[in-house]
């Protein structure tokens, strides 16, 4: 039995960091490009290797057969660049012309100006790009080979240049300087994410001086400052050495090849007839899956421990990452082309830890150990190179070299592909009993995994999911750890801020307990409520799973919104089954809280967690709950600034009424729900949606009152949502 006893020491986890992916995903408010540059700043901050060498580091970042033509790199010059420009205009043509003068770059390659118009999926406008002319038709990330970015004076360096002081971080505190790192950051995610790339280059020009960067996703390896008018043939040189390289050494990954005519078509008839199967559970925005915008791809998957390797086509993820570095999960849906058959494809990166198994192994010990609820793996390995090994992170080698500055702990990851059957998303409920009893289930999935000695540690909206009938699924264990009270920790780990434990984000570098696990579920639950179910929430209410008091630090902490919200009920749900349950789990929670604290004193015996399940169990097995009282999504994530004219409006609106006498309807965002199909758009765009939330006032959402009409309710006979009353069941849900 799982408890949380006194004697049990927590399990030495990883603190939280904060990280763009961790903040975004499920945030209430959608930012600008430009207001993600200090949390992209941050995220990367101590992960800045360097300052290297620049001869060192093309002699081994870009090895090439042949020698370096001298004579030709010789006659490179860039006097023609402009001198302290009043703009960075000047230096994009200028440093256009100089590569197609000395014919430095392939006949393939052309540098295009990029710095007038933002990339359509993200806004983001890099000064200059190398881009493929072969598959350049528009400006696009897909097509970028290197970025360039112009800076015009030298003080707007991202770095310092006293790089012989090896005790400070590389990065420099200036604000203009932090502005420039979260602009490099946030390219490098923007071209990692729409490319299967292992690494990429970014060049820096400030001024006179230039910087080369590789960017993988452990780090960055900046080089020195050097001064490319006396040392053309430095910048030269990584031109032409970038162009000798073939695609692998270039980063492009091996595993992933262009679909032909005929695997494009087989994709799009398989993902045509799965859209119109009316006897199906879908997953949402299945029709985008072929977006003729996004490349398609061949994707090869070779098993752990075995030969075989199995093709699969994909076009646009449904998930794309938001950081340049970590896991970086992609999400595809993928025809198998074997099977004939649609599946989940996932391709991340996994840090690499003789204690942190692949995630296909924690599943087969999972499963071994009878654990209910888990996601069917019909494929997983790690994505080899073409030189024999893994495609493997190697920032790390280059912090340890002598004369590096000060970083933080250079974690090594490795590519990682896992190949399951399609879950759906938590969104994808009809009703508010399927949300209830999905989370349940993934409560129990929680507290066997406990027993069987395993913490999941990120529990999303993202990753607890649904199987064809609709029972819950725990997904992504790739954040799980060993329960072990002695285990070696990193400085930090990624996961998502929105939904960790009150005592995690009050004290970051506690240990992992089972309480942790069980009360993220509690936030997953009160989130996706919120915004899919009728209350008399307003979006203020979502600022709760945002609150973060130290945002500052590349630790959050925060709680505090949390813990208020536990200790006084602020919303009310129109469905009295789920408001009552809610509220009650929100009350057990709070015992739980004073349990620890009571157990750990030594006053009161261990707690049982099961007592949480009992809790879902007496509420799903009462008779009316409504069939269909999910509602599209009440509160779509929007910008701060359509936030503030929204408000704007409002307010004009309540003062013209005012003033003439006339009555006023309530803001947008707070008027009633519509129960009805929520239209199909992908997982990504279901929090993405530019749609405007309104301020917040008192006035009520109107809502259906009370479970329907007892003729159209399911009650206990209804076996398809019924938690299963066996905590032990081996039955697994979604196979």
């Amino acid at each position: 039995m799982a408890t949380f006893p006194a004697t049990q020491l927590p399990s030495k986890s990883s603190p939280l960091k904060g990280s763009v992916a961790g903040v975004e995903q499920y945030g209430s408010d959608r930012r600008t490009a430009k207001e993600l540059r200090p949390l992209f700043s941050l995220e990367m901050w101590g992960l800045w290797v360097g300052a290297a060498p620049p001869e060192e580091f093309l002699r081994v970042l870009l090895k090439t057969d042949k020698d370096p033509p001298k004579t030709m790199l010789a006659r490179v010059s860039f006097e023609t660049m402009p001198q302290r420009p009043s703009t960075e205009k000047p230096m994009y043509e200028s440093f256009r012309k100089i590569l197609e003068l000395f014919k430095l770059l392939p006949k393939s390659f052309e540098l295009k100006d990029t710095s007038a118009t933002g990339e359509e999926s993200t806004g983001l406008k890099p000064d200059g790009s190398v881009v493929r002319l072969t598959v350049f038709s528009s400006w696009r990330f897909e097509a970028v080979e290197i970025i360039v970015e112009f800076k015009r004076a030298e003080f707007l360096d991202a770095f310092r240049k006293d790089w012989e002081n090896t005790k400070d971080y590389l990065a420099s505190l200036s604000t203009s300087s932090d502005d420039t790192l979260g602009q490099l950051a946030s390219y490098a995610a923007a071209q990692l994410a729409r490319q299967h790339r292992a690494f990429i280059f970014i060049v820096l020009i400030c001024g006179d001086h230039a910087r080369i960067i590789r960017f993988d996703r452990a780090g960055a390896i900046v080089t020195r400052h050097f001064d490319y008018r006396k040392q053309p043939a430095l910048l030269a040189e990584f031109f032409w050495r970038y162009g000798q390289q073939s695609p692998v050494d270039r980063g492009f990954d091996p595993t992933v090849q262009e679909a032909t005519n005929d695997e494009k078509a087989k994709l799009k008839q398989a993902v045509e007839a799965y859209a119109v199967d009316r006897y199906s559970r879908r997953v949402p925005g299945t029709h985008d899956v072929y977006d003729s915008t996004f490349p398609c791809y061949k994707i090869s998957v070779t098993t752990f421990g075995s030969d075989d390797t199995r093709d699969y086509i994909v076009r646009k993820p449904f998930s794309i990452p938001l950081s340049p570095i970590g896991r970086c999960t992609r999400g595809y849906i993928a025809l198998d082309l074997a099977s004939k058959e649609l599946v989940f494809l996932k391709d991340y990166w996994r840090f690499l830890d003789d204690a942190r198994p692949p995630e296909a192994e924690i599943y087969k010990d999972l499963l071994d150990s009878h654990v209910p609820c888990l996601p069917d793996v019909l494929a997983a390995g790690d994505v080899p190179n073409d030189h024999g090994s893994f495609q493997t992170t190697l920032t790390h080698e280059w912090a340890a070299k002598d004369g590096m500055c000060l970083c933080k702990q250079i974690k090594v990851y490795r590519h990682h592909r896992v190949v399951q059957r399609i879950a759906f998303p938590l969104t994808t409920v009809s009703n508010s009993r399927q949300l209830a009893s999905a989370i349940r289930n993934v409560m129990e999935s929680i507290i066997v995994s406990y027993e069987a000695g395993w913490h999941h540690r990120d529990l999303t909206p993202g990753n607890i999911m649904l199987d064809k009938k609709a029972k819950g699924v725990l997904n992504d264990w790739d954040h799980g750890i060993k329960v072990d009270p002695d285990r070696k920790i990193s400085d930090f780990r990624s996961g998502t801020w929105q939904f960790v434990s009150i005592s995690l984000a009050q004290n970051p570098e506690k240990g992992y307990e089972l309480a942790d696990d069980l009360e993220s579920c509690y936030w997953v639950f009160l989130y996706t409520a919120i915004h899919f179910f009728d209350s008399d929430a307003d979006p203020l209410a979502l600022k709760v799973f945002d609150d973060c008091e130290k945002p500052a630090k590349a630790l959050p902490a925060g709680g505090a919104k949390k813990l208020m919200f536990l200790t006084s009920k602020s919303i009310t749900f129109t469905t009295t089954h789920l408001d009552v349950l809610l509220d009650h789990l929100r009350t057990h929670l709070i015992a739980i809280r004073s349990a620890q604290f009571l157990q750990s004193a030594g006053l009161m015996p261990p707690y049982d967690p099961r007592n949480l399940l009992k809790l879902f169990d007496d509420a799903l097995t009462k008779s009316g709950w409504p069939r269909a009282d999910a509602t599209t999504d009440r509160f779509p994530r929007t910008s701060t600034a359509a936030q503030n004219e929204d408000v704007r409006r409002d307010d004009q609106a309540q003062t013209r009424a005012r003033t003439c006498g006339g009555a006023v309807d309530p803001p947008a965002a707070l008027a009633g729900s519509k129960r009805r199909q929520r239209p199909e758009v992908t997982q990504a765009d279901e929090h993405d949606v530019p749609q405007a939330t309104r301020k917040k006032t008192k006035a009520k959402s109107s809502r259906q009152r009370g479970p329907g009409a007892p003729d159209e309710q399911p009650g206990p006979q209804d076996d398809i949502d019924m938690p299963r009353r066996n905590p032990r069941r081996t039955t697994r849900t979604n196979a």
